[in-house]
């Protein structure tokens, strides 16, 4: 498979510093979100956020990690080199060996500084998004059940009325 050359070797790369050919690889990389934010700062969404300071953050590692791949190979280089000599003073063997720990121990520092503010960065990120989002309607109150009506009273049953004896019949 074919090495994929900077800018897909377009003509317009040749001219650009190695900055701009770097950005123009990442930039496949970019999700759509980011680069309508980039384009429209002003309404930049959360989502359009995390995803850029995701990009960022990937980036930040990748280059520390980079970094370090680097300094532990020079480190190597200039102690075979050191070892070799004969005549090279101590104090010089010292003295690389403390940069190498140093720029060890500050790589390392940033780092962790890079991790602690991607999350700090995405907490505030969800606490931006909490409140931003909106409000879910509120279910109207439930109305209260319907109180019943008391069964009416059934007015007391009548009594038949008495029958009233039959008056007697004259010419009995």
């Amino acid at each position: 498979m074919a090495e994929k050359k900077c800018c897909g070797g377009k003509k317009s790369c040749k001219g650009k510093t190695a900055r701009e050919k770097v950005a123009r690889v990442v930039e496949e990389y970019v999700p759509k979100s980011v680069k309508a934010a980039i384009e429209n700062p002003g309404a930049v969404p959360v989502k359009a956020a995390r995803e850029l300071a995701a990009v960022q953050h990937t980036l930040a590692v990748a280059a520390l990690d980079l970094s370090e791949k680097l300094q532990e190979r020079t480190e190597g280089l200039v102690k075979s080199l050191l070892a070799k000599k004969e005549g090279v003073p101590e104090e010089l063997r010292a003295a690389a060996g403390e940069w190498s720990r140093a720029a060890s121990a500050g790589r390392r520092e940033l780092k962790t500084a890079v991790d602690r503010t991607h999350k700090l960065l995405n907490a505030y990120l969800d606490k931006t998004e909490k409140a931003a989002a909106p409000a879910p309607k509120a279910k109207p109150a439930a109305k209260p059940a319907p109180k019943k009506k008391a069964a009416a009273k059934k007015p007391a049953a009548k009594k038949p009325a008495a029958k009233k004896k039959a008056a007697p019949k004259a010419g009995a």
